[in-house]
């Protein structure tokens, strides 16, 4: 029997009445408001009764006049009872964030980035302590054009800003705390892109080159780690995906990625590492085709670590998505070639696809994509060097 039967039975039997009960609380409840307000109550020679009421975000601070002094208690009530039940944006972002959480929409990683870009764009602003019900187009146009100008935001920066102000006011208008239509704002709303800062162009991909030196050099140098890094420059897997593989993902030439490791800080603000299973994108788990080469790679990790319950073990312990960066920045180091991350090697993957004319099919079942789009946009770049460059515009024009 649940909280609720045990009640109506304990009301039917006549031991406790509900109705009574229900009068206490709001009694209690009025008591409440009453004692949070803290200025004084007077009657005056004309018999009416004031009080003075604090400003608030809505209203400035006014004098209320009541002919009966528990009207003018009411009021009181009413006011305080408004402020407390209308949430402001911040505790309008928390439930939003918490119930994602809760229907598994999104990951702890998510949380921990979506908290750290709501204090990074909005924790130094009044926005956060606003009653979400009072947000106008205006003042949030104001917002977002001043933390474009002072914190220099690029257009990846605005669209993560962006993402939080949408969920933010939908979830609001969802749960009924306000009216505002955010996605006729965002229609209305122009922002010239010069307004934005441009980022800084930085080297997006090995090239052909460097990256068979860096081949060569952890061939030469092999551990678990090394051939790890080699069979994403074979595979195109993210690091994530690469900490989380065990043999048995592997099914004759197919490399099943089905979970990840994750990242993120739990409550205590400890950093966790977790393996979940699910992948990372919208296109779910996929069978990755390996090469002769691929294949190789495997049967060599599998001589360094033959018992161990991930394939990325060394010493029986498990190596994390985090710390292969290092593994890959001492093989650049070792090289003189410019420090990049296991996220270029990726790029350089996808870049190669392309370049040999793969379809987009493949090309999008490969790297884990839902869209070509995404893979020609984020993914593609010349990993030509200067010289090759050269020739190929030397071909190309020959006027």
């Amino acid at each position: 029997m649940n909280d609720h039967d045990v009640l109506r039975s304990a009301e039917a039997l006549g031991i406790i009445d509900l109705d009574e009960i229900q009068m206490q609380l709001e009694m209690h409840e009025r008591k409440k408001y009453l004692e949070m307000h803290k200025n004084t109550i007077w009657k005056g020679k004309n018999g009416y009764w004031y009080t003075i009421l604090p400003a608030t975000e809505v209203h400035k601070r006014r004098m209320v006049r009541k002919t009966d002094k528990a009207d003018l208690e009411e009021e009181i009530v009413d006011h305080y009872r408004t402020e407390e039940t209308r949430p402001t944006v911040r505790k309008t972002f928390e439930e939003w964030i918490a119930d994602k959480k809760q229907w598994e929409e999104i990951s702890q990683t998510t949380v921990n980035r979506y908290t750290g870009d709501f204090e990074r764009y909005f924790g130094d602003t009044n926005f956060p302590k606003m009653r979400i019900d009072i947000v106008t187009e205006d003042y949030l146009e104001a917002l977002i054009k001043n933390n474009i100008v002072t914190k220099e935001l690029t257009v990846k920066s605005y669209g993560n800003m962006k993402t939080l102000l949408i969920g933010i006011m939908k979830y609001g208008k969802k749960k009924k705390y306000t009216n505002f239509s955010v996605s006729s704002f965002f229609g209305d709303l122009q922002i010239s892109k010069k307004a934005f800062r441009r980022p800084e162009k930085k080297k997006q991909v090995f090239t052909e080159e460097e990256a068979e030196r860096v081949i060569e050099w952890l061939k030469e140098h092999p551990s678990v780690a090394n051939y790890g890094i080699l069979l994403v420059f074979q595979t195109g897997l993210r690091e994530g995906e690469l900490a989380a593989l065990k043999y048995e993902d592997v099914d004759g030439c197919i490399l099943n990625v089905r979970r990840q490791e994750i990242r993120y800080k739990d409550e205590n603000g400890v950093m966790v590492n977790e393996v979940v299973s699910y992948a990372k994108t919208e296109a779910g788990e996929r069978g990755v085709i390996l090469t002769d080469k691929a294949l190789e790679t495997i049967k060599k990790i599998r001589r360094l670590n033959p018992f161990g319950e991930y394939m990325m073990m060394q010493n029986g312990k498990k190596i994390h998505k985090i710390s292969f960066n290092d593994y890959l920045y001492k093989a650049c180091d070792a090289l003189g070639i410019e420090r990049m991350s296991m996220h270029k090697i990726r790029k350089t993957y996808g870049t190669m696809l392309i370049d040999s004319g793969a379809d987009d099919s493949t090309v999008m079942e490969q790297m884990g994509h839902s869209d070509i789009m995404t893979t020609r946009k984020f993914y593609y770049f010349s990993n030509k060097s200067q010289e090759e460059k050269i020739e190929q515009v030397q071909r190309a024009i020959t006027l």
